[in-house]
């Protein structure tokens, strides 16, 4: 999913796929990278729909630390790969991202919304595109 932000003091990426796995073959697992261009900022082996700055003053449970330089400044050249192995899953080939800003709350860490990005249909890039 190729995807722009605009520019912000955001320090946290949300990204979202609708997808399903395949009922007939068990045990895809999904995992997913954040590049800019072809610069590799960082993988996440659960697709937990989230990165963040490694300088954030508030951490997330569970996303993936990354440069939010070009994030931050509207500027990146944004992809999301997801890696499917092990299996096949279904996607509807749509793509949401957004950027935030991680916040303390007295229940503890949230996300307070910042603006939407823009994203590109999905390209399905693999060997099995039959």
């Amino acid at each position: 999913m190729k995807f722009s932000v605009p520019q912000s003091d955001a320090d946290v990426l949300n990204y979202e796929l609708d997808g399903l796995p395949n009922p007939i073959v068990p045990g895809p697992a999904l995992s997913c990278q954040l590049f800019d261009g072809d610069r590799l900022l960082g993988t996440d082996a659960g697709c937990s729909g989230r990165w963040q700055s490694s300088t954030a003053s508030v951490r997330l449970p569970n996303a993936p630390l990354i440069d939010f330089a070009a994030i931050a400044a509207g500027t990146i050249a944004g992809r999301v790969d997801f890696i499917v192995t092990g299996g096949a899953w279904a996607f509807d080939g749509k793509g949401t991202v957004s950027v935030g800003h991680a916040i303390q709350t007295d229940v503890g860490p949230s996300i307070r919304y910042v603006a939407a990005g823009r994203t590109s249909p999905l390209e399905l890039i693999g060997p099995s595109c039959d």
